[in-house]
């Protein structure tokens, strides 16, 4: 009987190391990818729109370059940036897309080889080389990790730098900043700001007065301890909580100054380990450097 089930399990191992996907696949016409490419064609108004093949089927490695090349695109063309209504929609999609040919984004230098080398086990043969720029290569996740702050992709790109495995989000502020600095209207701040700020301030009337003017780095750090502060009371009145603690995760890095000055990093150190944002608080203090005990 152990002989059999230790004999099933085998199988149904094999089964699912076969069953992963190769980057030579090819995606069906009705999976939501292609609507999403498309979205992100309509977005940005510039070249872009040349690389996204309409008579065929992609296949995933196509997809991941699709997402790369709408990155490269928006870093080197001023022109590039989606309508401010409509940017965190393509921003999310990017996101969406990115994550769902993570294996891919995350192999991208290794190019044709990657392809040829028969990667996963079982995959199909290839059908002929990338017909999507293909030079990208060695820019694949180093251009991730370089994304400026006040770029409209920022947001999404540590969301996904923080939830893929096997990237790390790393934190690299800027020297000369100052907490009085007022941050401009296309920084990626707002827009978290936007998200949580029916956590933190629940009348429409105070969350009015946060979208008429330039917001300083001292105000966004008490955004983000005041947003602490609420996710430790309740995680039932959150909506969307994972979304929600990433993003409070993401303004605490940027704004991580400051809130040691406000002493508010106090607070995220003495998060018990039964507490669900202990995980989240713990990776925090890992890539600021801070070895979690209580400040003196």
């Amino acid at each position: 009987m152990r002989t059999a089930l230790a004999v099933l399990m085998v199988m149904l191992c094999a089964a699912g190391v076969m069953a992963q996907p190769s980057p030579a696949d090819t995606v069906p016409f009705d999976h939501w990818a292609y609507d999403a490419a498309q979205l992100l064609r309509d977005a940005l108004p510039n070249d872009f729109a040349e690389h996204v093949p309409h008579d065929r089927a992609l296949t995933r490695y196509e997809f991941a370059m699709l997402a790369l090349q709408a990155t490269r695109f928006s870093l080197i063309d001023a022109d590039a940036a989606p309508a401010r209504p409509t940017a965190p929609q393509a921003a999310a999609v990017w996101r969406r897309l990115a994550r769902e040919f993570l294996p891919e984004v995350q192999n991208a230098c290794e190019d044709i080889m990657y392809l040829r080398r028969d990667h996963y086990d079982g995959a199909p043969p290839l059908p002929g080389p990338p017909t999507i720029d293909s030079a990208l290569g060695d820019m694949a996740t180093v251009m991730l990790h370089q994304m400026p702050g006040d770029h409209w992709l920022y947001p999404e790109v540590q969301r996904l730098l923080w939830t893929a495995p096997g990237l790390k989000r790393a934190a690299a502020p800027p020297e000369d900043r100052h907490p009085d600095d007022t941050l401009p209207f296309e920084h990626w701040a707002y827009q978290a700001m936007l998200r949580v700020a029916p956590i933190v301030f629940p009348s429409e009337r105070d969350r009015a007065m946060l979208v008429d003017r330039a917001v300083n780095r001292w105000e966004f750090a008490i955004l983000a301890s005041a947003l602490f502060r609420k996710l430790l009371q309740a995680e039932e009145s959150v909506q969307d909580p994972e979304a929600v603690e990433i993003t409070w995760a993401l303004l605490a890095l940027e704004f991580w100054p400051e809130l040691e000055d406000m002493e508010a990093t106090d607070a995220i150190r003495r998060v018990g380990e039964d507490h669900w944002l202990h995980a989240t608080a713990q990776r925090v203090l890992a890539i600021v450097g801070d070895d979690g005990r209580e400040g003196m």
